[in-house]
C-alpha cells in the first residue's frame, strides 16, 4: 500500500512545480550567500544556508504553500478507494495514509536540502561553528534577517540545524494533519480556507511579534522566534512547540480514524 501511494504521488507531474520553488531558494538563499562570499572571500558553514531557510519567514511560507499544492490530493482516494478499503481494511490503509505522510514530508526536504548543499558546498566548510560572515559581518552584509541574532546568541549551528528541522518537520506533519481530517468530515476545500487563513496570518504575525503569534501553528515551526536577543532568554520554549505540533497533528489524526470508522465508504469515495 505504502508504495502504491508513494509512487503514485512521486510520479504527478504537477509535483514538477518544485522547480519553480527550487529557483526561489537560488533567488532569495544561494545567491545571497554567493554574494556575500565574494565580498568577503570568508566560507560559509554548511548548516548555515539550510538554517537560513528554515527561519526566513518568506522561504517558510513558500516551502509551506508548495507542500500544501503538491499533497493537495492527500489522503490519496482515488477510484480505487473502495478496492483498496475491502482488500487492507480501514486500519492498514489509514496507517499506510500515515507512513506515506511522513515518507513524503522526508522526500520534499531531502530534495530542497539536497539542492541548496549541492549549490553551495563549494564555499562552505563542514564544522559546529558559525562562520565569519554570521558572527562578524552579519549586519554589514545583511544577513542579520537570514541569521537572526536571537539564533545566532542561543546555540551552536548544528542544534540550531536540528532544532528548526525538527520544528519545521512537525508542521508539516500538522498540515497534513489538517487535511487528512479534512477528508474524513467531507470538509476539504474548507480546511484548504483554513489552512490559507492561518499560514499567511500567522506569517504577518511575526511582523508584530506577540502573544498572538503563538496561536499559529506556522509561527511554532520558526526557531528564531522563540528566543529573545540575550543569552538562554526564551519567550517560547521549542520544546513546547514540538509537543504542540506533533499532538494536535496527532490529535487530528486520531479525530480521522474515529470519524472514519463510522462514515459510510462510498461517502468516503465522495471526499
Amino acid at each position: 500500500m505504502l508504495k502504491y501511494l508513494y509512487t503514485k504521488w512521486i510520479l504527478n507531474t504537477k509535483n514538477l512545480v518544485i522547480v519553480v520553488l527550487l529557483v526561489f531558494v537560488k533567488k532569495i538563499i544561494v545567491d545571497k550567500v554567493y554574494n556575500v562570499y565574494a565580498m568577503t572571500a570568508e566560507p560559509f558553514c554548511i548548516f548555515e544556508p539550510l538554517i537560513m531557510i528554515m527561519n526566513s519567514g518568506l522561504i517558510v511560507l513558500l516551502l509551506s504553500l508548495f507542500f500544501i499544492f503538491m499533497m493537495s490530493e492527500y489522503p490519496v482516494s482515488d477510484s480505487s478507494l473502495y478496492y483498496q478499503l475491502i482488500r487492507s481494511g480501514r486500519k492498514k490503509w489509514f496507517y499506510a495514509q500515515i507512513y506515506f505522510a511522513i515518507v513524503a514530508i522526508i522526500t520534499y526536504l531531502v530534495i530542497v536540502f539536497g539542492y541548496t548543499i549541492l549549490a553551495t558546498q563549494s564555499i562552505c566548510f563542514l564544522a559546529d561553528g558559525w562562520s565569519l560572515n554570521i558572527s562578524d559581518y552579519s549586519y554589514e552584509m545583511g544577513l542579520i534577517s537570514y541569521v537572526p541574532i536571537e539564533l545566532f546568541n542561543q546555540m551552536p549551528p548544528v542544534k540550531a540545524f536540528i532544532w528548526s528541522l525538527v520544528l519545521f518537520l512537525t508542521y508539516l506533519y500538522f498540515l497534513l494533519g489538517m487535511q487528512m481530517i479534512g477528508f474524513a468530515y467531507g470538509k476539504k476545500s474548507v480546511v484548504d480556507c483554513i489552512q490559507m487563513i492561518l499560514l499567511f496570518a500567522g506569517i504577518a504575525s511575526l511582523f508584530i511579534r506577540n502573544e498572538l503569534t503563538w496561536l499559529f501553528p506556522v509561527s511554532h515551526s520558526i526557531l528564531f522566534i522563540h528566543f529573545t536577543k540575550y543569552y538562554k532568554a526564551a519567550l517560547f520554549s521549542p520544546y513546547l512547540s514540538f509537543v504542540l505540533l506533533f499532538g494536535f497533528g496527532t490529535l487530528l489524526y486520531v479525530m480521522s480514524y474515529i470519524r472514519m470508522k463510522k462514515t459510510n465508504v462510498d461517502d468516503l469515495k465522495g471526499n
